[in-house]
């Protein structure tokens, strides 16, 4: 489990890495105010993105794991679960944050691919997909800074063909990974949708305390104001989610063997969920040391001076890593 969490670690790593620099690359190019718009429309994404999801993710690899030989037509009822449940997000999407916003959801199709191979513990193939958003997006965002005028519906436009492009590649790897041909199984839909709910609730919750916040200040504070302080939320949370990253390594590795082990004795299960929270215990506060002792010197050093107000909402956003450690495992 370690050694795999390691790997994902370092490939989370990379991609974290990329994200930075794209953030700053796209707050440079957008300036202030128009990072500000983009941080609002990417905040309906995302809850969008987190009711899309279904709480399928986890159900997905807990079937993957448990009986490979019926990998496809897992897969096969999640791609139709969530096919469905995207088109429902992503109107919604497009009423309130544009067509390209809407095209941007449209890409998320590609995780359920990526919980297939979580359920599969192929290393190689995890590390692609993992990958595979990352720099498609910073390749788009660097082209775009170098030759384009800047735009929010543009910045919009280049993150939803990435996203499209990581979408498809992360089908590929996992369809390239599949014991049995990919099949629609409608009781495996309905199975899938019956299991994932709780997931979802809780899942829903937690994008809500997390991003509900950027559209509430864009709704009650005069539009100046919000897009400024949104500009420095972005900048700041930024920072504060490779701690999430790191974490969530961790808990991808750890999954599948639950899965795997669910009929063990209890004390065997009790021994590795200990194990599990001491890793995670170890790798969380040091992500929130770092981001405590490192990250106002950070923005300080590759923003503008008008992102420098972000540096006391880092301070604020960094203790959310221990909620993010207590809540990644039991979950």
């Amino acid at each position: 489990m370690i050694r795999l969490a390691g790997w994902l670690a370092g490939a989370n790593a990379v991609s974290l890495a990329l994200s930075f620099v794209q953030s700053i690359v796209l707050a440079r190019w957008l300036g202030v105010e128009r990072s500000g718009h983009l941080a609002y429309f990417l905040g309906f994404v995302t809850l969008a993105d987190t009711a899309a999801q279904g709480g399928l993710g986890r159900i997905i690899t807990r079937e993957v794991a448990a009986r490979p030989r019926r990998d496809g037509a897992v897969m096969g009822a999640a791609l139709a679960a969530q096919a469905a449940l995207i088109a429902v997000a992503g109107a919604a999407v497009m009423f309130l944050a544009g067509r390209w916003a809407a095209l941007l959801l449209v890409g998320s199709l590609g995780s359920a691919g990526v919980f297939v191979l979580q359920g599969k513990r192929l290393r190689g193939s995890q590390v692609a997909a993992g990958l595979a958003g990352s720099t498609t997006s910073f390749a788009a965002v660097m082209i775009a800074f170098a030759w384009m005028h800047p735009s929010v519906r543009k910045a919009l436009a280049i993150l939803a063909f990435a996203g499209l492009i990581r979408g498809c590649a992360q089908l590929l790897l996992a369809r390239r990974a599949l014991v049995r041909p990919l099949a629609l199984d409608r009781e495996g839909v309905a199975m899938l949708m019956r299991d994932a709910w709780p997931l979802w609730l809780n899942a829903v919750v937690v994008a809500g305390y997390y991003r509900l916040d950027v559209i509430l200040i864009r709704w009650l504070l005069p539009v100046e104001t919000a897009v400024r302080q949104l500009s420095w939320y972005r900048a700041a949370y930024g920072l504060t989610e490779g701690g999430n990253v790191i974490l969530g390594a961790l808990a991808v590795s750890a999954f599948p063997l639950f899965a795997n082990r669910r009929h063990a004795p209890r004390a065997e299960l009790a021994a590795l969920f200990g194990r599990s929270l001491r890793w995670a215990a170890l790798l969380g506060g040091g992500a929130l040391a770092a981001a405590w002792l490192l990250g106002g010197p950070a923005i300080r050093l590759v923003y503008p001076p008008d992102f420098w107000p972000a540096v006391p909402a880092l301070a604020r956003l960094a203790p959310v890593l221990v909620l993010a450690l207590l809540n990644s495992l039991p979950a």
